[in-house]
C-alpha cells in the first residue's frame, strides 16, 4: 500500500499517507502494529479453524482480545474518527482488512464499543469496500465452513468404523 501510494497518489488522496514525518509516523505505527500484532494474533488463534476445520486455538484468544482492547481503547482516547485523525489512512484500510478477516471467521468484536462503531463508519465510508471485500468474506465463510462440514464427516466415519470393529 504504502508503495502504490507513493507512486500513484494526487493531491487528493494525500492524506491517505501524509508527508509530514509526525503524521506519516502515526500512520506507520498502526499499520506495524496490524502487520506484527493483530494480524499475527488473528492468524495464531484462527489456524485450526482456517487449515483443519477445527475450533480456534483457546490458548492464543488473549493476544487476539489484547489487540482489540488496544484498537478499542486508542479510539476511545483519540477523540477523532479514524485510527490516525480526522481522515482516513492507510492504516484504517490495512486493520480494516484484519478486522474483515474477523468478520469471515465469525468472530464478535461488538463488544469494543468504539471499534465496532469504526469498522462500521470505515465500510460504509471507503467507497470499495463492498466491492473488494465482501465477496471475500463469503468466500473465507464457505471454505472454513466446508473444512469444518468434512471434520464432521470423518469423525463420523471413524466413529462408524469403530463400532463395526466391535
Amino acid at each position: 500500500m504504502q508503495y502504490l501510494h507513493n507512486k500513484y497518489s494526487t493531491a487528493d488522496t494525500l492524506y491517505l499517507y501524509p508527508k509530514e514525518a509526525e503524521e506519516r509516523a502515526k500512520v506507520e505505527r498502526m499499520m506495524y502494529f496490524d502487520m506484527g500484532t493483530l494480524y499475527q494474533a488473528i492468524k495464531d488463534y484462527f489456524a485450526p479453524k482456517i487449515h483443519q476445520g477445527l475450533p480456534p486455538d483457546p490458548e492464543k484468544e488473549n493476544l487476539l482480545k489484547t489487540s482489540l482492547d488496544y484498537l478499542d481503547h486508542l479510539l476511545e482516547i483519540g477523540g477523532v474518527p479514524y485510527l490516525c485523525g480526522e481522515r482516513p489512512t492507510l492504516a484504517d484500510v490495512a486493520i480494516l482488512a484484519s478486522i474483515t478477516e474477523l468478520d469471515a471467521l465469525d468472530y464478535s468484536y461488538k463488544c469494543y464499543g468504539e471499534l465496532h462503531r469504526w469498522s462500521e463508519r470505515i465500510k460504509e465510508n471507503l467507497s470499495v469496500y463492498k466491492e473488494c471485500c465482501e465477496e471475500g468474506v463469503r468466500m473465507t465463510r464457505a471454505r472454513v465452513k466446508q473444512l469444518e462440514d468434512d471434520v464432521k464427516k470423518n469423525v463420523e466415519k471413524e466413529r462408524k468404523a469403530s463400532l463395526t470393529k466391535k
